[in-house]
């Protein structure tokens, strides 16, 4: 590997004794069983990937799935055994000042996979992105901008339960954290206007601590955001699904962001969900290397 492309290998095996099996009024319903596991998934694949400069990634991958199922749930939709193989291209542009805090930058993303399952049908799935940060006065006041899509290609018919359900999981504005929005395409629009009331403030901790965790900072934001989504629907009989689908969907709230050292953000906000009018309370943690586990 060098510093300019790589090559990467992956393995991963894991099976559940609970897992979702479709959704109703865009909330999961779920298969359980506490005396066996009802799914099964094998995922090994390998990509290459370059990187011009430091900003940006271009990435192209091949990768294979097995996933079998065992629960009256799941195999109402699904069938006992699927085979996937997944070729996928993404890019990346980041100039951010931060991955998970940014007050300054641009960030664009590009990710798209096609499904062919070996035993019947092909499908495309696709997200695009983009994030703009800007401060707007003092160092004290920015505004972060986010446009997203997401969107299927290929018959619905063709599309299993199971891949629409782990494919839309990120179709999310703040405020539908605990609901699944199941659709064709999705777009998103979300503003925020932070306020930095905090500014930096450097801790020394004792010395019996490693000198690389010994100076922490924090800083604190006031968040105010507005969120606004479309979804449209595989096809008339998904309605009980997404009953949003072909609506706004909507939310606005305010909340609190505590940066600390190795850009580790927590972020508390109430938000007020639109279309299922409540209010709801939500944490979020974020760190700059995400697990899928």
């Amino acid at each position: 590997k060098n510093k300019r492309s790589g090559i990467w290998v992956r393995t991963e095996f894991f099976r559940q004794k609970k897992e979702i099996a479709s959704v109703e009024d865009c909330k999961p319903v779920y298969a359980e069983n506490e005396r066996k596991y009802i799914r099964w998934m094998f995922d090994a694949g390998a990509g290459y990937v370059f990187r011009p400069d430091m900003n940006y990634e271009f990435s192209l991958s091949l990768s294979y799935q097995h996933i079998r199922s065992n629960d009256s749930l799941l195999l109402a939709t699904v069938s006992p055994t699927q085979n996937f193989i997944v070729p996928a291209l993404t890019f990346d542009y980041d100039n951010r000042d931060s991955k998970v805090c940014p007050t300054t930058g641009f960030h664009a993303e590009l990710d798209a996979k096609i499904y062919t399952e070996l035993a019947s049908s092909t499908f495309a799935f696709a997200n695009i992105g983009f994030e703009y940060n800007t401060p707007i006065c003092c160092d004290r006041l920015f505004y972060h901008g986010a446009l997203k899509h997401s969107q299927f290609f290929g018959s619905h018919d063709g599309i299993p339960t199971n891949q629409q359900i782990e494919l839309c999981r990120n179709n999310l504005i703040r405020g539908f954290d605990y609901y699944y929005i199941i659709g064709r395409n999705f777009s998103a629009f979300q503003n925020t206007f932070s306020v930095k009331i905090l500014k930096r403030r450097d801790f020394m901790l004792p010395k019996w601590i490693p000198a690389k965790f010994r100076n922490p900072y924090i800083q604190i934001y006031v968040d105010l955001f507005a969120d606004l989504a479309y979804c449209s629907n595989f096809a008339p009989a998904f309605e009980t699904a997404n009953p949003l689908a072909g609506k706004p969907i909507y939310s606005a709230g305010a909340g609190l962001s505590f940066e600390t050292y190795y850009d580790r953000v927590l972020k508390v906000y109430a938000a007020y969900n639109g279309n299922f009018n409540f209010f709801g309370v939500f944490v979020d943690y974020r760190t700059p290397i995400y697990k899928k586990f």
